[in-house]
């Protein structure tokens, strides 16, 4: 046996000969078994681990150099095997310049979210440019800054529209402060990526003026004053130039559903493609948390890439036709790696915190192969810390995850810790990693009873039969209470038993009798459960919205199986993201009355805008 370093013996070869059991494999992960409707969409990271780079590994005796080789030549295939030929890019800063806390970045620097963010070095948007000015009532306010991106888009965009149509300047309001953080107009703008844009407009006799200010237009188009009239053309044009733009990526532009009804007609009016309607018809939006934004165009834009690279968070949705930089977050947290082979545990700290700050889809995976087993409780606390905060998002974090429940001396708060992970996972082998926890019977029932638990939001109705299966045969009254919430919640139904009788008496065998006719009766189909559950309150087909009144005010007092299926309906039905699980039932009956008291109108009125119509046409 090689005398190697304990912390690259642990590191390395552990996570070499991991890759090779995970990367390698050619069998594909099961199903996905999330429900996720009605949330925003992610992408999902592309592998977990690659070899260093060269030199990007620290000094290491002579006695481990074959190790390093054979190591390097095992991560090498299995990355082969996981990533293909994809093309990964070069993390040009070893991981000392990462976290030099001396390093400098010139340009300007978006970080946190647009609701908690901050901005370095902002980019002023001129007061006057050649083809746009800030809104006379806004220029003493010093929200002209934003990132480089940002100020150059709507540079760009307003020069692109003078140049087709000619016309008065684009007018534009509030960015941010220099240095991000809020704004008293607004409960975004924070870090340097909104912008509120005055629409084009013209008078009633064709002219195009610059916009007075912030004009509200109704759904056909004219000013509240009826003196102005919303420029469907020039706003269009900005709209377009915006969305062709391939320096930014424009996550959203807010606006009323009338305005963008008018701008989508124009749009397929004079043959725009179908690929930038597809873009427009997603990104223009009316916001349903917030005014209407018949006044003004906001528009919001992705991280840049060095921006991403340094604790930039997107917001809201990610777009299909943008690239999201996750190769380039996953060449980051490749050259921060070798940072835990460092001496020093303050820099592994630091590596981890790091990784906390961007978010890094991969983070969680490196604080299990390399966090938790440190030899300095802060770092292994601060893995730990981590893996609340970030998700695990692969089915090799999974099998990592599963190597660490098998450590010994876990401690019982770091146990808990990893099984909290495992319920938040993303990847469907966390499925598959909890249901053979509990089928485990040499760990203890408090264990067992944790892994069920994690199964919490996993609502693929293929447990139902493992799960009627397992209530049939378990004997500890605390695992049977556990099973049975679990089944409660994926079929929407209930048997109305408490569980935890020990030994099960003849309701419950009939309850189980009950249970399997009732799965063998009907098609497996989640939807179909969750209909049936708002039937009983008068639902008469999928998004029946008119029984929405009566569905929120269950979200009080309702059993757990209700509140938690109620809650994904209402989500499914409405479109508005909410959380899978709420701490206090409060929390859910309140956020969803006053979102459906804003919004209950428009949600109701189901007529189909004329642009919907004519999308929809062959």
């Amino acid at each position: 046996m090689l005398d190697m370093p304990p912390r690259f013996s642990v590191y390395t070869i552990g996570a070499a000969f991991f890759l090779i059991a995970v990367c390698g494999s050619t069998q594909d992960p099961p199903p996905g078994d999330d429900d996720r409707a009605g949330e925003l969409p992610q992408q999902l990271p592309v592998a977990l681990t690659l070899p260093a780079s060269p030199g990007s590994l620290p000094d290491l005796e002579p006695t481990v150099d074959t190790a390093r080789l054979t190591v390097s030549a095992a991560t090498s295939t299995a990355s082969e095997q996981a990533l293909g030929r994809r093309n990964i890019p070069v993390e040009t800063l070893n991981y000392r310049q990462i976290l030099d806390p001396e390093r400098d970045i010139d340009e300007s620097l978006s970080r946190g979210t647009i609701r908690d963010g901050r901005l370095r070095n902002g980019a002023p948007l001129a007061e006057v440019g050649d083809h746009h000015e800030i809104l006379p009532a806004v220029r003493n306010r010093n929200t002209q800054f934003g990132t480089a991106e940002l100020v150059g888009a709507i540079e760009r965009a307003a020069a692109a529209v003078a140049e087709e149509y000619g016309g008065a300047p684009l007018r534009v309001g509030n960015l941010g402060f220099q240095r991000g953080g809020p704004i008293p107009w607004s409960a975004s703008h924070q870090a340097g990526r909104d912008a509120d844009i005055a629409f084009y407009v013209l008078t009633q006799d064709g002219e195009s003026i610059p916009a007075p200010g912030l004009i509200e237009f109704d759904d056909e188009g004219i000013a509240s004053d009826e003196q102005l009239q919303f420029d469907i053309p020039r706003n269009w044009a900005l709209v377009r130039a915006l969305l062709s733009d391939p320096e930014i990526k424009v996550q959203w532009l807010f606006v009323s559903e009338g305005l963008k009804s008018l701008l989508l007609l124009h749009a397929i009016d004079i043959g725009e493609s179908p690929d930038l309607l597809r873009r427009a018809s997603k990104v223009l939006h009316q916001p349903t948390d917030a005014a209407p934004h018949d006044d003004h165009l906001h528009l919001r834009i992705g991280c840049a890439r060095t921006d991403r690279l340094e604790g930039c968070l997107d917001w809201g949705p990610q777009w299909d036709w943008h690239d999201w930089q996750e190769d380039a977050l996953f060449a980051r947290t490749r050259a921060l790696q070798p940072a835990f082979a460092d001496p020093d545990p303050e820099i592994r700290r630091r590596a981890l915190a790091y990784l906390q700050r961007i978010r890094s889809p991969f983070a969680a995976e490196t604080a299990l192969h390399f966090g938790i087993y440190d030899d300095d409780e802060e770092v292994r606390n601060k893995a730990y810390d981590l893996l609340l905060e970030i998700p695990l998002q692969t089915p090799a974090g999974i099998k990592a995850l599963a190597s660490a429940m098998d450590g010994d001396d876990i401690g019982e708060e770091h146990q808990q810790t990893l099984y909290r992970a495992l319920r938040r996972a993303t990847t469907p082998a966390a499925t598959t990693l909890a249901w053979e926890r509990y089928a485990n019977t040499d760990l203890d029932d408090r264990e067992r009873a944790r892994a069920i638990r994690a199964l919490a939001n996993r609502m693929k109705p293929e447990l139902v039969p493992r799960l009627i299966d397992a209530l049939a045969d378990e004997d500890s009254p605390v695992l049977r209470q556990n099973l049975a919430r679990q089944l409660r919640r994926i079929s929407a139904r209930t048997d109305g038993l408490d569980w935890s009788d020990h030994p099960p008496t003849d309701e419950h065998q009939k309850a189980l009798a009950e249970w399997r006719r009732w799965w063998d009766d009907i098609e497996p189909d989640r939807r179909d459960m969750l209909l049936a559950l708002a039937g009983e309150y008068g639902a008469e087909h999928w998004k029946d919205l008119e029984v929405i009144d009566d569905l929120i005010p269950l979200l009080r007092g309702a059993p757990d199986y209700k509140r938690y299926n109620l809650n994904r309906i209402l989500s499914q039905w409405t479109g508005r993201w909410a959380p899978r699980e709420w701490e206090h039932e409060a929390d859910a009956h309140r956020f969803w009355t006053n979102w459906w008291n804003r919004n209950r109108d428009r949600v109701l009125d189901d007529t189909p805008w004329p642009w919907e119509e004519a999308l929809a046409d062959p």
